[in-house]
């Protein structure tokens, strides 16, 4: 006999006992950026920047210095999930799906998160809500859930996906690409049956907990219809009262770093026709506004000329991208990416012309019709982002993380400096032939291969 479900919901506030308030120790002001910054008795930082954008939207972001770098080896894959394994957990007396009733009606979430060198929360509410958020985030340092059962749901399903995708041709194509940029790196392992069942609840939850258990080095950022009035005994009950420890929190440099030398491989996996190309230059970068437009603005015009060629004048590919990325922790490196798809028998040919463009583009420097609209594209991006709150929430928590006054968010002349010698000479410094890891993806058998 199976007896009938019975449907339950658990009938008490998110935190039963508000516990006792921190206090405002210090507060400034950033005019230029309509920002103010409290500094709370427990070493909270707290950003605020009351926005007109939307009128029912408040946007959180919250980042410590840490992360998965400073797990063991052997507890790697439990700590690298462990925020992933509390969410399906729950908070305080509230399971997962507890919470999530509890939430009903209500236009909040929060969640938390662990890097490779950082660990944070993300969050979203309305003003009515903001209490709500804040409590959240509040019951997420304090009183995480360890749920067996949510676990062993998680385990089951995550089986059940992994005998799926052995099949399937993409995942060896970008398991072959991450293995080989960190160079066989133990940590950059591919996802398999034995790696799922290295990950241990109790070893995540205990790490997830080692982590959030210092709040002083944390700096929150709050973006939107903000009153500061209210948000002030709000922010000393719930963000004041975190947790403190006298500890000195950095990432670990576990010298997951891409190789210094051409290298290129082919995965041969699948039976339809059809091919991918990744290339991925890299190299070290160093981290400043103006190159990390340049960097951005390159790649679109790189992408431009390739779209131009590959697609319209050759009929390659239906589309090609181009991708200028860079990080300034544990290193500053940049990593420009060019991937397309196209008929297995034309993947080498089009490899060349991809080549051909950027030797060009170092040689020759790009059309000034082409930097006008690369220029174009990054100017009605940024007009576009300076009026979301999520934009603005991920840029300041990005220059605090990264140690940059977050005024350079207004500065314009970056944009204006970008010109045809410009683009040429990042060209020149960032593609480099000899610093690149190339995978193609062809399949079992190719049509027409001798």
């Amino acid at each position: 006999d199976i007896e009938p479900y019975v449907d339950t919901t658990l009938d008490e506030p998110l935190v039963p006992e508000p516990p006792e308030p921190g206090s405002i120790v210090s507060e400034s002001v950033i005019d230029e950026l309509n920002m103010t910054v409290w500094t709370l008795s427990n070493g909270v930082t707290v950003w605020l920047k009351p926005t007109d954008f939307k009128e029912d939207e408040i946007a959180m972001q919250a980042t410590s210095p840490g992360g998965w770098s400073n797990s063991s080896l052997d507890d790697h894959q439990s700590a690298a999930i462990a925020a992933g394994l509390v969410q399906q957990g729950g908070v305080g007396a509230f399971s997962a799906i507890d919470l999530q009733k509890a939430l009903a009606g209500k236009a909040v979430q929060v969640s938390p998160s662990i890097g490779q060198n950082t660990e944070g929360m993300s969050g979203s509410a309305s003003p009515e809500d903001l209490e709500t958020m804040l409590q959240l985030v509040w019951l997420y340092f304090t009183s995480p859930r360890q749920d067996e059962t949510a676990f062993q749901a998680f385990m089951a399903q995550g089986r059940a996906v992994l005998e799926n995708l052995g099949s399937n041709p993409m995942t060896a194509f970008s398991d072959t690409f991450s293995v080989t940029m960190a160079q066989g790196h133990p940590r950059s392992r591919p996802l398999s049956l034995a790696v799922l069942n290295e990950i241990d609840l109790e070893t995540g939850v205990d790490f997830y907990r080692e982590r959030f258990a210092d709040a002083s080095d944390f700096t929150f950022v709050f973006v939107g219809a903000i009153d500061l009035d209210i948000m002030r005994p709000l922010a000393e009950q719930y963000l004041g009262s975190l947790p403190r420890v006298e500890r000195t929190d950095t990432p670990v440099d576990l010298d997951m770093d891409p190789p210094d030398v051409r290298i290129e491989k082919t995965v041969r996996a699948g039976v339809e026709p059809q091919s991918q190309t990744i290339m991925a230059f890299t190299g070290p970068f160093d981290y400043t506004a103006q190159n990390r437009v340049g960097m951005r603005v390159m790649a679109q015009a790189l992408e431009l000329r390739l779209r131009e060629t590959m697609r319209e004048d050759l009929g390659g590919t239906y589309g090609v991208g181009v991708t200028g990325g860079y990080e300034q922790i544990p290193e500053e490196r940049y990593t420009v990416t060019v991937a397309f798809g196209s008929d297995p028998l034309r993947a080498e040919e089009l490899r060349g012309v991809v080549f051909e463009e950027l030797r060009k583009l170092q040689a020759e420097g790009p059309t000034q019709e082409d930097v006008d609209k690369a220029v174009e594209g990054e100017r009605r991006a940024r007009e576009t982002n300076m009026r979301l709150n999520p934009y603005w929430a991920a840029q300041l928590i990005g220059a605090k993380a990264s140690g940059q006054d977050p005024r350079f968010l207004l500065d314009t002349t970056t944009i204006d400096a970008v010109s045809i010698e410009s683009i040429q000479e990042d060209a020149q410094r960032y593609l480099n032939e000899d610093r690149v890891v190339i995978v193609t993806l062809l399949p079992a058998e190719t049509i027409g291969r001798q």
